[in-house]
């Protein structure tokens, strides 16, 4: 019978010293890691609110560019609520149910369905005084929007601010006109929509007229970060009525 016979060869163990310099090696490779990944993680988030914040601008500028190229400079109306000259109001000839702007081909004039309002609200997620980023305090907006309908007066209404407009427009006295900032603080009724929000972390906006130009000038900053952007740019209106 034949036997085979195996060898059996002893491994030498690793020494103190060896294992040492091995944890060592390896706890620089997890510490280099770490480094990268959260150097990636700053970087991806730094970018994320710069995105926010833009998103914020522009959702804001396009809204307003939109629905004011389609009005009258002689509708436009600015008024101070929370910051000077913050909020803005307009005539819009927008059907909802034609998805256009109705015009009246005889009279070539925009048939006027309700007017728009813009303005600021103090946003009550972020109060003054409380993030911890800003010790001094930085008070946010949101841009709000909101619809007053002109009522029996629709498609046969002249170009007019709506402070000029009586309300409610039913036809039945008593009636009167209201300034502009009543529309942005009165309760939702038979005219008067529910205030929409349109964007967030503002914390500056300005409008102002300049011949058939509105100026509209907005800052936008993260609450939780010192990320910032701004816009300051003309909308123009052509329109006549």
């Amino acid at each position: 019978m034949n036997y085979i016979l195996f060898r059996i060869k002893k491994q030498k163990a690793l020494s103190l010293i060896e294992l040492m310099i091995s944890v060592f090696i390896l706890s620089m490779l997890i510490g280099l890691l770490c480094n990268v990944f959260i150097y990636g993680a700053g970087a991806w988030m730094k970018s994320r609110r710069q995105v926010e914040i833009i998103q914020n601008l522009n959702v804001s500028f396009i809204w307003i560019e939109k629905e004011l190229r389609a009005s009258d400079i002689k509708s436009v109306e600015l008024a101070n609520y929370l910051l000077p000259l913050s909020s803005i109001s307009f005539l819009s000839g927008y059907d909802i149910n034609e998805h256009r702007i109705a015009y009246d081909d005889i009279l070539q004039k925009i048939k006027w369905k309700r007017y728009i309002l813009y303005y600021l609200d103090t946003d009550k997620v972020i109060a003054p005084g409380t993030n911890s980023y800003h010790p001094g305090g930085i008070t946010f907006y949101k841009l709000m929007r909101r619809e007053i309908s002109l009522g029996i007066y629709e498609n046969t209404y002249s170009s007019d601010f709506v402070s000029n407009l009586y309300y409610p427009p039913d036809g039945v006295p008593p009636d009167s006109t209201c300034p502009m900032t009543h529309y942005i603080t009165a309760p939702k009724d038979s005219y008067t929509d529910i205030p929409r929000t349109i964007s967030r972390n503002i914390t500056f906006l300005e409008f102002a007229i300049t011949g058939k130009k509105v100026r509209f000038h907005m800052k936008v900053q993260v609450p939780h970060g010192n990320d910032k952007i701004e816009i300051d740019n003309n909308i123009l209106i052509r329109n006549n009525s």
